[in-house]
């Protein structure tokens, strides 16, 4: 079925920042949404950067509500781009999207411009919710001493595997010709997912986003799926070839919805 995009009330972006950033040092910005009431599965943006594109150390995930990433956070030609979801409905005033690893250099210049952001409701329609525009000026730099935690620091530190998960299975004849594939998702607190990996029986590990389709459409060998966040810890689920077979699942619209975005996203490029 087609989907129905309309348009709904704006949600509100929000930029977070430690109440003091040394200058010359690298220190962490928190990139936040506020759903104003509504049920949010999915995600969208563009943010421009103005003065800080050369200063970025990195742009990672840890913690962010969003498991499902089709477009990781990314810096290019002076814009962050991100597509993001989630399986669950996402609902806050202050919604952790990626967070931001910076070294700022001047004080007077630094600044992330709300280009475009969109959200999507998770009411099966995939009902548009924009973000208003905004400005932030980073003018709050300061060279005073700050007890602010590195980006390098948080990764290193980090002796925590990411979150239990699940595996789940899908089918559907409207996607991936009717064949089984996989569905998972956790989160990382700390440094953050960095990847995924699936292995089928005694098959060899084959590094994979998430929805995952199965080599093996008989469902006979157990599916092996491990997390591994940026500091290198592991977390893993198993899905027996019994259990696999009484959990059939749709997660359809959300796929939809995700897909949708990610190619307006690169046609818009």
């Amino acid at each position: 079925p087609l989907l129905h995009i309309s348009l709904v009330s704006a949600l509100t972006f929000i930029v977070d920042t430690p109440s003091t950033i040394e200058q010359g040092k690298d220190s962490l910005i928190s990139v936040r949404v506020n759903t104003e009431g509504e049920t949010i599965n999915a995600i969208e943006g563009t943010l421009a950067v103005d003065g800080l594109d050369n200063q970025i150390l990195g742009l990672y995930t840890g913690g962010s509500a969003f498991a499902l990433w089709p477009n990781k956070p990314s810096l290019s030609n002076g814009k962050i781009t991100f597509v993001g979801g989630s399986t669950v409905g996402i609902k806050g005033d202050s919604v952790l999207l990626f967070t931001v690893a910076v070294r700022p250099e001047s004080p007077t210049t630094a600044s992330l411009n709300n280009e475009s952001l969109i959200a999507y409701l998770a009411d099966g329609q995939g009902t548009q919710v924009k973000a208003s525009e905004l400005s932030y000026e980073l003018d709050s730099l300061n060279t005073e001493v700050s007890n602010v935690q590195t980006y390098g620091q948080l990764v290193s530190s980090d002796r925590t595997s990411p979150e239990p998960f699940s595996i789940e299975l899908g089918r559907d004849p409207s996607i991936f010709d009717n064949r089984y594939f996989i569905s998972f998702e956790t989160t990382d607190s700390q440094s953050g997912i960095n990847r995924y990996e699936v292995r089928e029986g005694s098959r060899g590990w084959i590094r994979s986003g998430t929805p995952y389709v199965l080599q093996d459409q008989t469902r006979s060998e157990k599916i092996t799926v491990r997390a591994i966040d940026n500091a290198g810890n592991t977390q893993v689920a198993t899905l027996s070839p019994r259990s696999a077979a009484k959990t059939i699942i749709v997660i359809t619209i959300l796929l939809l919805v995700l897909g949708v975005i990610l190619y307006r996203s690169k046609k818009r490029a």
